[in-house]
């Protein structure tokens, strides 16, 4: 999606000066420029979710959400807008609907590697165990040097009684680099899981 074709090169800069605010806690000169501007670029799904983020910045969770599902309606088929409400939802507790939106995303971009970070994240927060070792297993077939998501992986099949599974994966971690501790130290908690002191 090209969403600069119907923003102006005025409303390009002024949208980007907003962010840089937001960024930089400067809420109140960022609220003003984004309501300098808000007539000429209501179609525009980064304009709700810049309002997201500064909605959230102060405080105003409903008025967050409500940008951020605004901003989904302007581009339903764009994935950063709906990750960006997958992840608010979560940060809410709203575990539910932000997996709704976390499998909408992914299924949208299934060999987007970020994208499969961030549902993996969700997935984890919603204590979604199965799906987190859906995503994670995808994620390593695109990044199969990955040590970091392999050691998750292996954590969540281990916490989901695969052990046997969870030691396996650790083991090939352990042969190519005999010194990874955090492999080491988890593969000591999945035989500690399964008894095997």
């Amino acid at each position: 999606m090209n969403t600069e074709n119907a923003t102006s090169a005025a409303s390009e800069v002024a949208m980007r000066t907003a962010n840089t605010l937001i960024n930089d806690k400067k809420l109140s000169a960022a609220a003003a420029l984004l309501d300098e501007v808000a007539d000429s670029v209501q179609a525009d799904p980064r304009y709700h979710l810049l309002r997201t983020n500064l909605a959230e910045a102060l405080g105003q969770a409903q008025e967050a959400l409500a940008s951020a599902y605004m901003a989904v309606e302007k581009a339903p088929a764009w994935p950063p807008a709906v990750l960006h409400l997958a992840l608010l939802l979560a940060r809410q507790n709203q575990f539910s609907q932000a997996i709704v939106q976390a499998k909408k995303v992914v299924s949208m971009a299934p060999d987007d590697s970020v994208v499969l970070h961030k549902a993996i994240e969700i997935a984890h927060r919603a204590q979604q165990l199965p799906l987190a070792v859906k995503w994670l297993t995808r994620v390593i077939q695109l990044e199969p040097h990955n040590r970091d998501s392999q050691r998750l992986l292996a954590n969540d099949l281990s916490t989901l009684g695969e052990i046997d599974k969870a030691i396996a994966l650790l083991d090939i971690l352990l042969e190519t680099d005999d010194g990874d501790t955090k492999a080491r130290q988890t593969r000591a908690h999945a035989y500690q899981a399964a008894g095997k002191l």
